[in-house]
């Protein structure tokens, strides 16, 4: 078995996370993604 590194985990987390967000997106309305968008703006502000 070999061994899992930091940056695999990183990415497999970050592949699952695009992952969700694409499902997110395709299932939401665009009001909806303008809303959550301008809500990550906000956070990634502060």
């Amino acid at each position: 078995m070999p061994e899992i590194t930091w940056p695999q985990i990183l990415l497999m987390f970050w592949a699952s996370f695009v992952l969700l967000g694409v499902v997110a997106l395709l299932r939401c309305r665009r009001e909806d993604i303008v809303e959550v968008v301008r809500e990550l703006r906000r956070t990634i502000r502060k």
